[in-house]
């Protein structure tokens, strides 16, 4: 009697010939939005899943291999963050669209949509979706304080999503800054420390997001229609 047996991955490394022939496979296949929102659901019920089990240890935790669109991918219990909470967490999306005329950064054509489209993929995630538009960079500064100095203890997630101008900035672990609308810069290292384990306790052990669309600086801009 044929008994069905456990799949155990190795960490460093793992016989994928399998993967790729599904992929080959599977490229044949009609293409689909790879953002859909099943399999943005199917990743975080895969979390939700193993969550119980994150705290066993990569030694002595369960691996277990996920298959995702012909891809073979290792997941190790010590690599899962829980999911579990709703809301998952608060997401706050900072939009600059429009710049003093001093500041010498031109508008951003285009923003808004990017803008409309992460706050629809972020609610689907169930995040508590907070943005605002046009700030100052001390107004920038005054909100992601707001979100750092909130209660996350009952959440499981938080993200920061940047829409601005930026340029380059001295650095210790984060390089670049990002414009305020007042043509202002704040380091980027600065945004990130705002929610570390002293200055945001409820997020200490859970994941922070940061996406941040903004040029680094020294570059020409290039628009295509």
């Amino acid at each position: 009697k044929k008994t069905t047996q456990p799949l155990w991955v190795n960490k460093s490394s793992f016989n994928i010939s399998k993967a790729k022939q599904r992929s080959a496979r599977g490229s044949k296949k009609k293409k689909t939005d790879l953002f859909s929102t099943s399999h943005e659901q199917a990743m975080l019920g895969l979390l939700r899943k193993q969550g119980s089990n994150t705290r066993s240890g990569c030694l002595g935790g369960p691996r277990q291999a996920l298959q995702v669109r012909g891809c073979l991918i290792a997941t190790c219990a010590c690599q899962v963050y829980e999911l579990k909470a709703d809301p998952c967490g608060h997401c706050l999306i900072l939009n600059n669209v429009n710049f003093s005329g001093d500041s010498d950064l031109s508008t951003r054509e285009g923003s808004d949509v990017d803008c409309e489209k992460l706050e629809k993929r972020f609610k689907a995630l169930c995040f508590d979706v907070l943005t605002r538009r046009d700030l100052k960079a001390q107004e920038m500064v005054s909100e992601l304080r707001k979100l750092a100095w909130r209660d996350h203890s009952t959440l499981d997630c938080c993200v920061v999503v940047i829409l601005s101008h930026g340029c380059q900035t001295s650095h210790i672990q984060f390089p670049g800054g990002i414009y305020g609308t007042d043509g202002k810069p704040i380091p980027i290292e600065k945004i990130v420390n705002y929610f570390n384990g002293s200055n945001c306790p409820s997020l200490r052990g859970k994941p922070k997001l940061f996406f941040i669309q903004a040029c680094g600086g020294g570059e020409s801009l290039f628009w295509l229609q």
